[in-house]
C-alpha cells in the first residue's frame, strides 16, 4: 500500500514547478570526427527548464591551490520540473553562470522535482557554451519551504 496517491505526487510536483523563478539550457556534448582520427567536442543546446538555483552548504575543505592563488570549489543545487531529461553527463548554463553536472535524482522515490547537483566551472571550460539569453533569480542558499496539505 502507498503512503501517497498519484494524484498527491501529482500535486506536490505542481506546487514545486510554481517556486521555479528561471530558466536553464541544458547542454549536450556532441563529438565531430576532424576527419584525422580525432573528434572536435562541441556542446550543444539541447533544451530549457524552468530553474531554481541554490547553492550547497559547504561540506569541509572547497579550497584549493592551482597556478600560485587559491580557488574555491562551490556545489549547488538546481531544482527543474520532474519531467526534466537530463543526465550527469550534461552542463548547464543558468544566466552568466555555467555548471557540469555532477548527480541527477532519477532513482528516488516520489520524486516532486528534477534535483541536479552540479558544480561551478571556469571562466575558460564555460566559454564551451553558447551564451544564455534567460536572467534567472538566484534562490535562498536554505532552500524554499513548501507546505503540502490533503484534505482527509
Amino acid at each position: 500500500m502507498s503512503l501517497l496517491s498519484d494524484a498527491q505526487v501529482t500535486s506536490m510536483q505542481t506546487t514545486q514547478d510554481t517556486g521555479l523563478p528561471g530558466t536553464a539550457v541544458i547542454y549536450q556534448r556532441s563529438d565531430t570526427s576532424d576527419g584525422m582520427g580525432g573528434y572536435t567536442e562541441e556542446w550543444i543546446a539541447a533544451g530549457t527548464a524552468d530553474a531554481r538555483l541554490q547553492i550547497m552548504i559547504s561540506r569541509g575543505d572547497t579550497e584549493y591551490v592551482t597556478g600560485g592563488q587559491v580557488t574555491q570549489v562551490l556545489d549547488w543545487w538546481l531544482t527543474m520540473p520532474v519531467d526534466t531529461t537530463i543526465t550527469a553527463a550534461d552542463r548547464i548554463r543558468f544566466g552568466d553562470r555555467a555548471f557540469e553536472v555532477s548527480y541527477v535524482n532519477n532513482d528516488e522515490s516520489w520524486r516532486t522535482a528534477c534535483r541536479v547537483e552540479c558544480i561551478s566551472m571556469n571562466e575558460e571550460s564555460a566559454r564551451q557554451l553558447p551564451a544564455a539569453a534567460a536572467t534567472p533569480e538566484v534562490g535562498n542558499p536554505y532552500g524554499l519551504l513548501l507546505l503540502f496539505t490533503y484534505p482527509s
